[in-house]
């Protein structure tokens, strides 16, 4: 009998452990911004997602400002899903980067059930104000 449970037991945790990955899917992402737009569709920075509940997280700050620098205006980090047709932008944040370089300013958004497929990032500013920005972060689906 003990010899069954053992059995059992190993069994069901070897289950969880290969189905996780099924579960959950993440995939990172950063960029460097030293003027007003950056689109990983045209950059080829496309990220292979699982369906399910979709988060986009991360951090900007500012790596270089310029002298005269105006603003500073907020950054946008909008995920779109690839399809035929027009893509569609299914999470959008808007981040204030400071005047103050290297500070990270952290977000996350939930950006709802998700099919399956191929997302990007398109990262922008409404106008160019002397400074240059970088980010990281991890784009999940649980």
């Amino acid at each position: 009998m003990r010899r069954r449970w053992c059995l059992f037991a190993v069994t069901v945790f070897a289950t969880l452990v290969m189905a996780a990955p099924a579960l959950a899917n993440s995939a990172g992402w950063s960029f460097t911004m030293n003027w007003r737009y950056v689109n990983g569709s045209d950059n080829g920075a496309f990220k292979q997602m699982t369906a399910g509940n979709m988060t986009n997280s991360g951090y900007v700050y500012i790596h270089e400002q310029l002298i005269g620098a105006t603003g500073p205006f907020r950054v946008n980090v909008d995920v779109y899903k690839s399809r035929t047709g027009p893509d569609k932008c299914v999470g959008s944040s808007a981040i204030n980067p400071g005047t103050v370089p290297n500070v990270r300013k952290y977000f996350t958004t939930y950006c709802g059930q998700q099919s399956a497929g191929k997302y990007y990032l398109v990262i922008w500013k409404a106008e160019y104000d002397g400074r240059h920005e970088k980010g990281s972060g991890t784009l999940t689906t649980r």
